[in-house]
């Protein structure tokens, strides 16, 4: 339920529907509701409309009103002369379109504002409205406001307007707040008075301005079917941010939306729709992005930012860092798609078919080379075949190296064309290294075979592997001739 103030500057309370003395109200209830942390603005209405008293930080807008215009009358309300009025208001229910009267208090630059409550006194003349709705806004009414309050106005006498106490947002804010109060349900065209309009609040001294430079280098360092890492040099002067907003789409620039002040932007992957987003810490310099589509081209752009969710403030003028990039074309088995957390034998579904895994297993540990979230570990003795054939093959490529500080790991490359009954190697024996290196065998077969790569280290502790992104070159026609090189 709405509060509401009897006459007096008695803190915050419960609507009452009896009227006791302020002393004795404020008593009953001093254990409920503790006093605000002070007074952001105040409008006293003492033949002006603007602000009497605003605190430091913070600029408070005159009160205005939708139609007509404000007047001033005698009035002893909540001390002082004189109090506000205005007529003509709404016979009807209320409605946005309806007249109303605002206010708004905005802190300024690297300032933020935290309202807890709002004060207003409202009365009536015998024909004037029977009741009020109000609702708070954070991007002044350009999208619909959030109620905040309504109630009846009961009082006709000018010496003692009803007062009212109406709600807050919730967090800190770094833009203006601003209310509006609809008078509504008259009986005729007689008048709404107002009066002592106190916005309470704190204010925070504490935020960030907006950044003032942009990253510098943005780019890509790593672009894989599946994968791709950006990079950039964050701001060193001026204004720092807080961090970095990269945005993504498949789209277009175009279609990347400049983010908006004091409104958070949850990290998001939704390439289908609104696209990509992820906040990054200033100082990490480094966004990668997984799970791709191969062949597609992605955009990007990189905004800083300072402060956090509704005080947020992100640099999107200027020279905004943009980079578009185009993953590769997806390899015959990248070694992504499969579970297998142990070196027992077993079938293993992957995106080019079924696999026999004997000594070997998934590797995503971080002694694991991978191109992506996953490669094969081939631990000692340990093997893959496909449980398949492959056709029309001139070249087999594939990456290697060795299994975190396993430097005598080595293996063979193996085919079959009798379905896995006998096996013929092809090409040399490979030593891996440290880091992924591409192997190239020699294939030169247009029939079905299936293939096999076999771990052939020496009988030593240290000789796991990790195999990734086995391709194919089409078989190149020689004549008739047939066979493995």
């Amino acid at each position: 339920m709405l509060s509401r103030l009897l006459p007096g500057s008695c803190p915050p309370v419960w609507r009452l529907k009896c009227r006791l003395p302020v002393a004795a109200l404020c008593l009953m209830l001093s254990s409920e509701l503790s006093a605000p942390a002070g007074v952001l603005a105040f409008w006293d209405f003492e033949n002006t409309a603007s602000a009497s008293s605003v605190a430091d930080g913070l600029a408070a807008g005159t009160v205005t009103i939708s139609s007509g215009s404000i007047s001033y009358q005698a009035g002893a309300d909540d001390g002082g002369a004189l109090i506000g009025n205005a007529s003509t208001w709404s016979t009807n229910e209320f409605a946005p379109a309806g007249k109303y009267i605002e206010f708004s208090v905005t802190p300024d630059d690297g300032i933020g504002v935290q309202v807890t409550n709002v004060t207003i006194r409202l009365g009536r003349t015998d024909t004037g409205p029977l009741s009020f709705t109000a609702q708070y806004s954070l991007d002044g009414f350009a999208t619909a406001g959030i109620l905040t309050g309504s109630d009846t106005i009961t009082s006709e006498n000018t010496g003692a307007l009803d007062g009212f106490v109406l709600s807050a947002p919730a967090s800190i804010q770094a833009g203006p707040v601003t209310y509006r109060v609809w008078g509504h349900n008259a009986t005729s065209t007689g008048n709404m008075r107002f009066n002592n309009v106190r916005i309470y609040g704190i204010v925070d001294t504490g935020l960030k301005p907006e950044p003032s430079v942009h990253a510098t280098g943005f780019g890509v360092s790593l672009a894989t079917h599946r994968t791709i890492v950006l990079e950039w040099t964050d701001a060193v002067s001026g204004d720092l941010p807080d961090g970095y907003l990269v945005r993504g789409s498949k789209t277009g620039f175009d279609h990347i939306p400049d983010p908006v002040d004091g409104v958070n932007v949850a990290n998001a992957i939704d390439w289908s729709g609104d696209g990509y987003a992820n906040k990054i810490t200033q100082g990490t310099g480094l966004d990668t992005l997984t799970r791709l589509s191969a062949g597609q081209t992605y955009y990007f752009k990189l905004f800083p930012y300072a402060n956090q969710f509704s005080t947020i403030d992100y640099k999107s003028d200027g020279s905004v860092p943009q980079v578009m990039v185009t993953t590769t074309t997806a390899p015959f088995e990248d070694m992504e798609d499969f579970e297998k957390p142990a070196y027992e034998a077993a079938d293993v579904t992957l995106k080019s078919g079924t696999w026999l895994f004997e000594g070997a297993m998934q590797g995503i540990a971080l002694g694991d080379k991978r191109h992506d979230q996953r490669s094969a570990r081939l631990g000692k003795d340990g093997c893959i075949t496909t449980l398949f054939d492959v056709t029309n093959v001139e070249t087999l490529l594939l990456d290697h190296a060795y299994y975190g500080d396993h430097t005598n790991s080595r293996f063979v490359l193996q085919c079959s064309i009798d379905g896995g009954s006998s096996w013929q190697q092809v090409g040399e024996e490979v030593v891996c290294g440290v880091t992924l290196q591409t192997a190239q065998f020699k294939v030169h077969n247009l029939a079905a075979f299936r293939l096999r790569i076999r771990n052939t280290a020496v009988a030593d502790e240290k000789n796991v592997l990790n195999i990734d992104n086995i391709r194919f070159t089409p078989f190149e026609h020689e004549g008739s001739v047939i066979r493995f090189r």
